[in-house]
């Protein structure tokens, strides 16, 4: 349905759809839609057109989106994209949250060869969800 009103889904995600044309921007992310226009009259005229076939609720500016936490300044005409409160979610799913952060936890020039863990460290590894937690990131 999205496809006749000119969206396109992102081939990386199927449950993504965008459309964009001029300075309109909308995003579609399942059943969330967020809409990023600088003319208000431009909204008005989509979400009539979306109206037609979907039934809207209008859920006020986005705080969320696609995992990034979304702050505006309408004053200052700024936006604050951080990805802080999904970062702490993972270390807590994963049991890191008292975790001490670093900048770089390995410096460029260390030899990986020299860092290959022994026999029983390996088995202690095997319990650790590393391409999980890497695959979330």
């Amino acid at each position: 349905m999205l496809n006749t009103l000119g969206f396109q889904y992102v081939q990386s995600h199927n449950f993504i759809y965008i459309y964009s044309k001029r300075d309109i921007k909308i995003i579609v992310f399942i059943d969330n839609i967020t809409l990023i226009l600088k003319d208000d009259s431009a909204i008005i005229s989509i979400v009539q057109k979306l109206q037609q076939y979907f039934k809207l609720y209008d859920l006020d500016p986005t705080s969320f989106l696609l995992l990034v936490q979304v702050k505006q300044d309408l004053e200052a005409h700024t936006i604050l994209l951080s990805q802080s409160y999904y970062i702490n979610e993972l270390l807590k799913h994963f049991g890191m949250d008292d975790c001490n952060p670093v900048k770089t936890p390995l410096y460029s020039e260390t030899d990986l060869f020299g860092l290959v863990p022994i026999s029983s460290e390996q088995t202690e590894m095997k319990l650790v969800p590393y391409l999980s937690a890497v695959g979330s990131l």
